[in-house]
């Protein structure tokens, strides 16, 4: 029941981190090259609208969300999670190219927005918003604004394509300290992401590098057994280990493993 328990808390954990976005629809996206370290791919948003909140006349993309501020402009962003290997420790995005541009106005009932800072606003179509780690499957968490306001009273420039390039560095050999696991997660990432065969992939090697690397029943394992008195949660502190005869000092914690 422990390892139940972990298990249902683990996938509850990544549930809220990535529940936005549970059906991605990547219709408007499609991979040009991928290896170990970089990979590219072209967007290619759909038609455009106009939407009005608080802060006036927004454009409205098909697969975006708003990026909204305090004080600033509401913006389209489009959110694209791709799996990198398990090292990966810094990820730079660049746009390679543009397609065509073209300019809109909002209609004459648009709030001003001259409160932006500084136009173009955002100042860049493309932006790392994160790397994570999500029940073992490290994946990196991108915005692109195909749509970017220009001037005070709206005016927006729309692209029709743009395409992107991803540079990861890190220990390409790494392994993740938490194998992943595959069952019913493994549905939800092919919902989220762009990539779900490299996560495949990385699950694989992970698994193969986990087992290779420790063998439960080798003559230098030390063992130490744990008694629960119920059903639930528990912790197994250091001072326990301790106390059972492990020197924890001499202990890799990513070697550890429940049986």
């Amino acid at each position: 029941m422990v390892r139940v328990y972990r298990y249902i808390l683990a996938f509850c954990l990544a549930l809220a981190a990535i529940c936005p976005v549970l059906a991605n629809d990547y219709s408007d996206c499609s991979i040009l090259s991928r290896s170990t370290s970089s990979l590219s791919f072209v967007y290619r948003p759909a038609s455009i609208t106009w939407g009005e909140d608080a802060s006036g006349m927004y454009p409205e993309i098909p697969n975006t969300a708003l990026d909204v501020r305090e004080g600033l402009p509401s913006v389209p962003g489009r959110v694209v999670y791709i799996a990198v290997a398990p090292g990966t420790a810094y990820v730079d995005a660049e746009i390679n190219s543009l397609g065509s541009v073209e300019r809109f106005a909002p209609p004459s009932s648009a709030v001003s927005l001259a409160k932006a800072v500084s136009y173009p606003y955002p100042d860049s179509r493309v932006r790392v918003d994160g790397i994570y780690t999500i029940h073992g499957v490290r994946m990196v968490r991108l915005v692109l604004h195909p749509a970017t306001i220009v001037s005070p009273d709206g005016t927006i420039e729309f692209v029709r394509e743009m395409t992107v390039t991803l540079r990861m560095e890190g220990d390409a050999n790494a392994a993740s300290t938490i194998p992943a696991r595959r069952g019913p997660f493994a549905t939800i990432l092919d919902q989220i992401l762009l990539n779900p065969e490299d996560a495949r992939v990385s699950d694989q090697t992970l698994l193969a590098k986990a087992t290779a690397d420790v063998n439960p029943f080798t003559g230098g394992s030390q063992w130490v057994a744990i008694r629960t008195r119920g059903d639930g949660v528990h912790a197994v502190s250091g001072s326990a280990l301790r106390l059972a005869g492990v020197n924890t000092a001499a202990v890799d914690p990513a070697r550890i493993r429940l049986f």
